[in-house]
């Protein structure tokens, strides 16, 4: 037993750690409560271990892994009992490392973990697949070209020294991996770096620790050893010949951001004390004296991060990032001097005792009260960590702030220089100026060492101060980190299972359900406020002003919240179309301490005050909008199809709210501001460590402020809630939209094509929703091994179960960088065929696989008291109020037949067929997708193209919309 292992004390789970023959070092976890169980494997080999001359294998082979091996040779074996299993699975290749894991059922986790032991003993790497699975690495490149986080990611690698390990093109395409003798060096490669002694497992189940520990050594003990040595990259990747420079970037989305990066020494070793974390907390501050503040203040800016990453366990990198406005833009160097400025505030004034002590105990006051993790995220951070840090740390890992050392501090604050600096201007505005074109992605920008003058400004940046009273320093003591953590109640078993109704009146309905699972002083609270005052809910204007208002309120309150935030403390004022819906979850002594106030706040707010920061906001969100088209397309094929398939509560197209928020004031604000609110109904429901009394008394006064608001209010009656309407398909008719890429860019051009086809069927009753869970989980694996494995359409394929307002549905999403939609589309139909046949030769056995997969994910626990109360908000927002649904389901599961599953099958797929699909389409693939849409429409006379007004003009509504609130 790993005794010495620092645990959480809210952590029952038991723990051993056992090295097996072959040197592999493994983490057993037993959790007697556990409703799934989990295996990660990490193999201490990655991207900077490619050979030059064939970049991006060890990506490759982490894909070549998952099809076949030796003891399972089709290619599915393994993804298909997992899936049937309750389980998904999936792998990472990053810098040094390349991570395998995988969740599953209970009682399947011996076969989960012989089949997963198998891709590290013996993987068969056939040649067909090889081939296939090129096309598959060379589809997710493609899926990324048009990211600007890809692009900027290979481009500081790229900056790296010459032949450095770091400067290689990781995730690999047909360029460098399309070559004669690929399986020979994947074998060569495989043999070289898969050695037991470089793996770390963590398996975790409910068995007891000897029966998982006799399962690592039956099945992982032939992995075998070639005692492969793991060589330190000791070589900078930086150094002063490639760092003090000023880089200028053309993003694909429109967005300007100045961003400042540092190389620092590796800073793992201060892991206990986390210096960087120390300055990233200073830096990253949105409170009172912070930075963001600041400028936010001169309407430089609108949002702020600062973060850290070790790269090779060879240096450390800390960067501040700045999300500018147009006049931040235009004065982008002020934007520098003001960054230096709060930098050399922090070196003059050094560490602060009171403000490590803080985030010490937030630290530890969050690990004392730690939730459970998903098992399969919990041992893919755990394999990962057991590579770089002893054993007794990798549980308290994320929650280390042990000891004040104020010397580190003020080391790393003093290594923020000039000289080992990078700054980045990220903007379309500069795209002329760029000279250079990244060679993977194609990304042009400039390079152009600091001027003596900018280093002269780092060092002593004159910055003239605000006149408004805003002023850079650090950050006020945190009135909202918790100080009483009492649990309420010592008598568990006799408390309600379910949310109660407790407070009701004509405008307002609150339940509560006082925790009796989780046992910690924790709470979530959830209020919506609804009105359909100035035509909300219907109208694309009050919709757009409404998220105007939010965002404005919110932006008033940015220092408060931050605070809370710091405190673990979350407060969500988010934009609903039917009016705000407050989120706040965290300690209760936290909650107690801003519930009522944030009424309050909305009570009181002005937006007068705030007409600079309206048109920052404005800015930003006509930014966001306009970038909607270079989303990945099957993004946007999830946007469409909704505005397609709904109407009401905020389906509109992008291009409608852009010409609204284009002719859109900040008087058309103040007189939404002044006119909403007037006819309000409220729904709430609080969670947690709280009394009965407590929740009665804040209702009370929640109430009390919202119908004060403007003057006394009107009551707006449940069925005056602006409702979602969904249209409803004929049967035996197939309609498709169709939005063809415009981007005029030529080097721009997005090369994916995206199909979304749903499935339309009946509205939901408890048998038929579970009947549609069954279906869902049968087809998920094929509908992947076909389209994806098989016919290699492209790197994202997913077929699923769904509901839009109470009708159920199947979807199939493909993104192809190879066909257009309408070929998609024919696969798609093609799959379903193949299916058809296959559902019918089904087994009792088979059958009763899939209906136990169904009872796995049913009875699967919430993680958090936050989880279990997501759950009964959506009951309530939804206005169904089914707080038992996991009792109801499975008394339906209990009742379905295998002819139950057939039935259904036709009935969708055919009988009674009610097909929509999204069509997003490259300009790469326009022409041929056009020769196929007008044969199809000749072919079939069930089959219409669609634009958008006739659409929304011509398509009847589900007749039964109402019963859908």
């Amino acid at each position: 037993m790993l005794r010495n292992i620092i645990k959480s004390p809210n952590d029952p789970r038991l723990y051993k750690a056992i090295s097996l023959p072959n040197q592999i070092d493994c983490l057993l976890v037993s959790d007697a409560h556990a409703d799934k169980s989990a295996a990660s494997l990490n193999v201490k080999v990655g991207q900077i271990h490619d050979p030059i001359e064939r970049q991006g294998l060890a990506h490759f082979l982490e894909h070549m892994l998952f099809l076949g091996t030796k003891k399972y040779p089709n290619q599915n074996d393994y993804s298909s009992y997992i899936t049937s299993n309750s389980g998904s699975n999936n792998a990472y290749t990053a810098l040094c490392n390349t991570n395998y894991f995988f969740d599953c059922s209970n009682n399947a986790l011996e076969g989960g973990l012989d089949r997963f032991a198998q891709f590290f003993i013996h993987p068969l790497f056939t040649e067909s697949c090889t081939e296939r699975e090129i096309n598959a690495v060379h589809s997710e490149h493609e899926k990324n070209l048009m990211s600007d986080l890809w692009r900027k990611m290979q481009l500081f690698r790229n900056s790296a020294i010459e032949n450095h390990p770091y400067n290689k093109f990781g995730s690999g395409n047909k360029e460098t991996l399309h070559h004669p003798s690929i399986r020979d060096d994947l074998l060569k490669f495989y043999n070289q770096y898969y050695s037991s002694n470089l793996m770390k497992l963590v398996i975790y189940g409910k068995e007891d620790l000897s029966t998982l520990e006799k399962y690592a050594q039956e099945m992982f003990s032939a992995v075998p050893n070639f005692n492969t040595k793991h060589s330190q990259i000791i070589e900078p990747a930086f150094t002063r010949n490639n760092l003090g420079n000023f880089w200028k970037i053309a993003p694909i989305k429109d967005k300007d951001v100045l961003e400042f990066a540092w190389i620092l020494e590796n800073l793992e070793p201060h892991y206990r004390n986390n210096p960087a974390s120390y300055i990233s907390h200073l830096v990253g501050h949105e409170g009172p004296n912070s930075l963001l503040s600041y400028l936010i203040d001169q309407g430089f800016a609108t949002e702020l991060s600062s973060g850290y990453s070790t790269e090779l366990n060879l240096f450390t990198k800390f960067s501040i990032n700045v999300q500018l406005t147009k006049k931040g833009l235009a004065n982008h160097q002020e934007v520098c001097r003001i960054v230096f400025e709060y930098l050399k505030m922090l070196r003059e004034k050094g560490p602060d005792r009171r403000i490590f002590d803080e985030i010490h105990k937030i630290c530890k006051v969050n690990f004392e009260h730690k939730d459970k993790e998903s098992p399969m995220n919990y041992v893919m951070s755990l394999s990962d960590r057991m590579h770089y840090y002893p054993l007794e740390d990798i549980l308290h890992l994320n929650y280390l702030m042990e000891e004040y050392k104020p010397d580190i501090f003020h080391g790393v604050i003093n290594s923020l220089t000039a000289d080992n600096m990078r700054v980045y201007l990220t903007s379309k505005s500069v795209e002329k100026e760029c000279d250079q074109v990244e060679r993977w992605y194609g990304t042009k920008y400039k390079c152009e060492p600091f001027t003596q003058e900018f280093k002269q400004m780092f060092a002593n940046p004159g910055h003239s101060f605000s006149h408004s009273g805003k002023r850079l320093d650090l950050p006020p003591i945190n009135t909202f980190i918790p100080e009483n953590f009492q649990i309420y109640t010592s008598n568990f078993t006799n408390l309600p299972r379910y949310p109660q109704k407790v407070y009701q009146t004509e405008k307002m309905d609150v339940y509560y359900k006082q925790d009796n699972t989780f046992k910690t002083p924790k709470a979530s609270m959830y209020v919506k406020l609804y009105s359909n005052d100035l035509g909300l809910g219907t109208e694309v204007k009050p919709y757009m002003l409404l998220d105007l208002w939010v965002n404005t309120f919110n932006e008033s309150l940015r220092e408060m919240l931050y605070l809370a935030s710091a405190a673990s403390l979350s407060v969500n004022v988010m934009m609903d179309p039917s009016g705000p819906e407050i989120v706040i979850s965290g300690f209760n002594d936290s909650i107690d301490k801003i519930s009522v106030a944030l009424f309050e706040k909305i009570r009181d707010f002005n937006p007068l005050s705030m007409k600079e920061q309206f048109v920052h906001l404005r800015e930003q969100h006509l930014k966001d909008l306009r970038n909607f088209y270079k989303n990945q397309p099957y993004q946007q094929a999830y946007t469409f199809t909704s505005c397609m398939l709904k109407k009401g509560g905020g389906n509109f197209l992008v291009e409608e709210e852009i010409d609204c928020l284009e002719n859109t004031t900040f008087e058309d604000l103040v007189h939404f501001h002044e006119n909403f609110f007037k006819t309000t109904r409220l729904e709430g429901l609080f969670i947690g460590n709280m009394t009965q009394e407590q929740v009665v008394h804040v209702s009370e006064n929640i109430e009390k402020i919202v119908t004060t608001m403007r003057g006394e209010g009107n009551v707006l009656l449940r069925e005056d809630i602006p409702e979602v309407r969904v249209v409803n398909l004929k049967s035996n008719t197939t309609w498709f939209f169709e939005h063809v890429s415009k981007n005029s860019e030529v080097q721009h051009v997005e090369p994916n094509s995206s199909l979304m086809s749903v499935f339309q069927f009946e509205e939901e009753t408890p048998f038929l929703r579970v009947l549609m869970s069954i279906l869902g989980n049968y087809l998920k694996e094929p509908c992947f091994d076909k389209l994806r494995t098989d016919e290699q359409l492209g790197y994202i394929v997913s077929g699923f179960n769904g509901e839009m307002r109470k009708v159920l549905n199947y979807v199939v999403i493909v993104q192809s960088n190879i066909q257009g939609p309408q070929y998609l589309s024919s696969r798609v139909l093609n799959f379903l065929d193949a299916m058809r046949e296959k559902i019918k030769t089904l087994t009792d056995e088979e059958f009763s696989k899939y209906v136990e997969s169904i009872r796995v994910k049913i009875l699967t626990k919430d993680l958090s008291i936050r989880q279990e109360g997501s759950r009964y908000w959506n009951e309530i927002l939804t206005h169904k109020y089914v707080f038992d649904r996991k009792e109801k389901d499975l008394e339906q599961l209990n009742l379905i037949k295998k002819e139950d599953l057939v039935w259904l099958f036709e009935e969708m797929f055919y009988r009674n067929r009610k097909l929509f699909e999204t069509h997003m389409v490259s300009q790469n693939h326009a022409e041929e997708n056009q020769k196929l849409k007008v044969a199809r429409l000749q072919e079939k006379n069930t089959l219409e193209a669609l634009s958008p007004a006739w659409f929304k003009r011509r398509m009847p509504l589900h007749p039964d919309f109402a019963s859908m609130l």
